[in-house]
């Protein structure tokens, strides 16, 4: 041990010393540097997954690039920090670095970015390639930051003390206070300065917070309190200290193996403790949502916990006559504890639950978050804060570099992030992979005391035989918890849910009623199938299955099998014949199935989350199973990173489900990437985005649309549904080719099936789904954060409104709809006459009326404004418009049949005999008119013209409509006849 260092008195303020207000200034810029480092950390990780992507590999590239910087700072910066004569002035040097760093490091990034773009084609074709090509951009973003944040609490450790018996206040204290900023910084960035600064503004605070640091630590300086124990000299009212700064234990014998021990328990605390980070960041994922305020909100309650821990241990580390059993003893405890939290997950998704009418409140919205992540990792922790100091303090009683223990706490994570997230969670989920973290947290004291000694010979034994009892505990038996209530998307649905029953305990009990058939936590997301029932308007509920991911529905097999096939159908419909289509996430694979029903020659599907595509198969039954055909090609990785990087160019390009409150989506629901997604088009080549309008704000959700709109010179605007839009752009105009529509659907049997099942017939179907063409709203950024505020499911029925009020019309945007006036006036007529019964929209059936007279056809265009006159409660207007198509062509069927159907549901038989009777005679090929004119003779009580009338009707329709009160009038009729044996038959038949 070194000795004592001489006291010595340096100019300044005597009156300085034993005063609270120089190291209260000093701890207050030390702890804003560190938050600067938040800050800068969440805007560097945030720029990162734009260009590599936000997926595992990705993840684990930048944690290695920290890990890296980290690494090699401590052990060059920090250690020489730690020696350093002038700490202050080191930690000064150090912050003024860092902020330096926060301007260099992204134009490092740029040049590193333009290298890994021209690399890609060469090397991005493997696996361990583009991880790669990903670690390099990654190192040239984060490792010098992080070199130079590693190294400060080294530095301030020194200013704090110069003798041994300070070192443990010191080093928790330095290593609290760096934590706590961290957390901090990264707290404010996501809830706050990201969302309103953006990330140039976000990264100017940063830089701003450093240098203001560096700059106040000059000025605290010149009070004269550089020096090592300086600052705990001034504390403690006595003489600052001068001399040799340097202080470490002597190596004791066999010091390599007892070294290496070390250096390995380290690795292995550092392992468990990342691992414990990440599942429960991926746990409370499930829970909260997955947004960057929530995910920077529970890394700030880690880190803040984490804290708590080191400033607790603080005060006792230098009174610790055995460190290493103390430390022990708190690694077993953090082992436990992090065992016990997954246990307490349930618990959490009730408190989660119970608080969610909180997410309304701006103010308050986050308490849900912090309280959910502190009940389930608050305990462990702390622990696990406590334990951070002492491993540099044990590493120095022995002789070893004590910033050396960054290093192998690095090495730890690194290894954890490898191999939990790409492996073990895949394998055997979170609970397990808890389980064997925490065991491996019990392994490193094994390491720890292997040469302690014990008072007595056989407790070394007991200690080592009862950790192994601990461990097979705790990997045998992994916290049990019900999928149906944990990953239920309660930041998404649970608002709503309390609402609608009234305590968390019952939606908890209703909750374990559903059926769940699927369920998977993969590398990036929980994924779960649940067979429930579905409730479609005016229709009774019905069975359907129901994917999620992380707790949020994002494909059904009831009425959202529509859109699902239509944004798979349209898009290509649209394009004309295509050869290349890329598909941005799988889901259920009904989308897939669709496109793979065109003779396309490649589907290439980018998914995320690997699990994904063993998910989709059990949907083959609703998927044509896309899986197994050879034309689809899967892709796991983030959209917007394989984009930027694969030049690869597509006919059509379909972007299904983008969730603009979450990293993954907002990266392409940008104006950049937009950009990116038209630079991957071929000449020619569409774009298309499904809209869901419950999943967001009003202000995000006209966000998106307007920057989609600028984003390309031609869009048009369908609705596949009551909740989705479909948005087309293009670099030229875009048209729906009716002559197109109907040649595919008349020719291709396996396209006519897939549509057939959603009712869509041939081309009028599919135009009823036409909302605009164009739009000139300007476009606006922020569509993430506005919308990340508020996650609960929305209505819009506002968006849609104004939708409706901008219509174009869709005549302009019609091609190849008849070569003749007459065959352009049929296709218009049969397409009004879709609008009316299958839309009942008059509107825009009305301005077909109008281009029909324009085609000098004023009998249909005056019967579809009598249609327009009856739906808009206009019966006058709509008996004389009829009358009028009976005047120019007394023979007109739809006329005839109009106005004897009016009369027949108004119950006056007589007038509408007139009518049905004369279309009975003249279109007695026609089932419906012989089935109508049947039922109003049967009203009239002309019962055996009626049986013969509902019998004809019943033969022209076999095969076709089945009619099925034609039984019941017929026996009925035949009662009134007396022909009762005749009767019994029919009657029967019908009951």
């Amino acid at each position: 041990m070194a000795a004592p260092l001489e006291a010595a008195t340096v100019n300044g303020d005597p009156g300085r010393r034993g005063t609270l207000l120089l190291p209260t200034l000093l701890f207050g810029l030390y702890l804003m540097a560190s938050a600067a480092g938040g800050v800068l950390l969440v805007v560097a990780c945030r720029t990162f997954s734009l260009t590599a992507g936000y997926a595992a590999g990705s993840i684990f590239a930048a944690v290695a690039a920290l890990a890296v910087g980290g690494a090699a700072g401590a052990a060059l910066l920090g250690q020489g920090a730690y020696r350093a004569k002038a700490p202050f002035a080191v930690l000064a040097l150090l912050t003024a670095g860092l902020s330096l760093a926060g301007l260099v490091a992204p134009l490092l990034f740029r040049v590193a970015r333009a290298a890994y773009l021209l690399a890609w084609p060469l090397l991005g074709g493997t696996v361990a390639g583009s991880w790669g090509l990903r670690f390099l951009l990654a190192l040239a973003l984060l490792a010098l930051p992080a070199a130079l944040f590693y190294s400060m609490p080294m530095a301030l450790a020194r200013l704090m003390v110069c003798r041994p018996e300070g070192v443990g206040l010191s080093i928790a204290f330095s290593v609290g206070l760096t934590l706590a900023g961290l957390g901090l910084g990264m707290g404010a960035a996501g809830s706050l300065l990201v969302p309103v600064l953006g990330m140039r503004g976000s990264l100017l605070m940063g830089v701003a917070l450093a240098g203001l640091a560096a700059g106040g630590s000059v000025l605290v300086r010149q009070r004269g309190i550089d020096c090592p124990g300086a600052l705990g000299a001034v504390l403690s009212g006595g003489e600052i200290p001068a001399g040799d700064p340097s202080w470490a234990g002597e190596p004791g014998p066999g010091g390599v193996i007892r070294g290496g021990l070390l250096a390995a328990a380290v690795v292995l605390f550092g392992f468990s403790s990342w691992s414990y980070v990440t599942i429960w960041d991926r746990t409370l994922t499930i829970i909260v949502g997955g947004t960057l305020q929530a995910g920077t909100t529970m890394m700030a309650v880690f880190l803040i916990a984490l804290a708590l821990g080191a400033f607790l241990v603080a005060g006792v580390a230098d009174w610790l006559r055995r460190p290493i059993l103390v430390l022990a003893g708190i690694i077993a405890g953090a082992s436990v504890a992090a065992y016990l939290s997954m246990h307490f997950v349930p618990a959490a998704s009730l408190l989660y639950l119970r608080l969610t009418p909180l997410l309304a409140r701006p103010g308050l919205s986050q308490v849900p978050v912090i309280l959910t992540t502190a009940a389930v990792a608050l305990p462990a922790c702390l622990l696990l804060g406590a334990a951070l100091p002492l491993l540099p303090l044990i590493a120095g009683s022995r002789g070893r570099a004590m910033a050396g223990t960054i290093g192998f706490l690095a090495l730890g994570a690194l290894f954890a992030e490898l191999s939990m997230q790409l492996a073990v969670v895949p394998a055997f989920g979170l609970r397990r992979s808890l389980c064997l973290a925490a065991a491996v947290g019990l392994l490193s004291i094994v390491l720890l005391i292997r040469d302690e000694s014990f008072q007595k010979p056989g407790l070394r034994a007991t200690v080592r035989f009862s950790i192994l009892v601990m461990m097979v505990v705790l990997g045998l038996f992994p916290a049990t918890w019900d999928p149906r209530l944990v990953a239920a998307g309660l930041y998404r649905y649970g608002a709503r849910s309390l609402e609608r029953f009234g305590s968390a305990g019952e939606y908890a009990a209703a909750r374990r009623g559903v059926d769940l058939v699927y369920y998977k936590e993969g590398s990036e997301s929980c994924v779960t199938i649940e067979r429930t029932m579905q409730q479609s308007p005016g229709m009774p509920a019905a069975e359907a299955l129901a994917l999620t991911v992380d707790g949020k529905i994002e494909a059904t097999t009831g009425v959202d099998i529509r859109t699902q096939v239509l944004q798979g159908q349209i898009p290509i419909l649209v394009h004309g014949p295509t050869d290349n289509v890329l598909l941005v996430d799988l889901l259920d694979g009904v989308t897939a199935g669709a496109i793979l029903r065109h003779p396309i020659k490649s589907l290439t599907v980018v998914e995320k989350e690997p699990v994904m595509f063993e998910a989709a198969a059990q949907f083959e039954d609703y998927n044509n199973a896309p899986l197994g055909d050879e034309r689809l090609v899967r892709v796991v990785d983030t959209a917007r990173a394989r984009l930027l990087a694969d030049e690869t160019r597509y006919d059509v390009i379909i972007l299904s489900t983008l969730e603009p409150w979450l990293p993954h989506g907002a990266s392409l629901l940008t104006s950049e990437g937009y950009a990116l997604v038209r630079s991957r088009l071929r000449p020619g080549g569409i774009a298309a985005q499904r809209v869901q309008l419950a999943a967001t704000t009003d202000e995000a959700l006209r966000s998106v649309l307007r920057t989609f709109a600028r984003s390309f010179a031609s869009v048009l605007v369908l609705q596949v549904s009551q909740e989705d839009l479909l948005l087309l752009g293009a670099a030229d105009d875009l048209a729906l080719d009716v002559g197109w529509f109907r040649n595919v659907i008349g020719s291709n049997a396996g396209v006519a099936g897939d549509l057939r099942r959603v009712l869509v017939l041939g081309p009028s179907e599919l135009l009823l789904t036409f909302r605009l063409g164009g739009t000139a709203l300007s476009d606006a950024m922020g569509e993430e954060f506005a919308s990340a505020r508020r996650l609960e499911v929305h209505q819009n029925f506002k968006v849609v409104g104004d939708i409706e009020g901008a219509w174009t019309g869709i005549i302009p945007f019609l091609k190849n709809y008849g070569a003749l006036p007459q065959e352009r006036a049929d296709f218009l007529y049969n397409l009004a006459k879709s609008y009316l019964g299958m839309a009942a929209d008059p509107v825009r059936a009305r301005e077909l009326a109008q281009e029909l007279n324009g085609l000098a056809r004023p009998g249909m265009a005056r019967w579809v404004n009598g249609e327009c006159d009856l739906q808009m409660a206009d019966v006058d207007g709509a008996l004389s418009e009829w009358r009028a198509v009976l005047d120019l062509d007394p023979g007109n069927l739809d006329a005839l049949f109009s106005l004897g159907t009016y009369y027949l549901d108004n119950r006056d038989f007589w007038k509408a005999e007139e009518y049905l009777s004369r279309a009975a005679r003249l279109f007695g090929d026609t089932a419906v008119v012989r089935y109508h004119h049947g039922r109003n003779l049967f009203y009239l009580g002309r019962y055996k013209e009626a049986i013969d009338e509902l019998l004809e009707a019943r033969r022209v329709a076999a095969g076709k409509e089945p009619y099925p009160l034609v039984d019941y009038l017929v026996g009925v009729s035949a009662q009134k006849l007396g022909r009762d044996p005749t009767s019994n038959g029919p009657t029967r038949r019908a009951c």
